[in-house]
């Protein structure tokens, strides 16, 4: 994520600044023998980006 600034500000520190490490997993399915026992780990990265934006928003 960035925040657009006036000026050129890669080195400067901010309060609201916090480092979160997060990894997701996902389950391999084909979609002609078992599509529900897959999980996509990429929609859940998705949701959470969304959930994110718009919890930021009501803050």
């Amino acid at each position: 994520m960035v925040h657009a600034g006036p000026e050129g500000c890669a080195g400067a520190r901010t309060l609201a600044n916090s480092n979160w490490q997060i990894s997701y997993a996902g389950t391999p399915a084909h979609a002609a023998v078992m599509p529900l026992r897959g999980v996509n780990a990429a929609d859940a990265m998705t949701v959470a980006q969304v959930a994110i934006g718009l919890h930021r928003q009501q803050m």
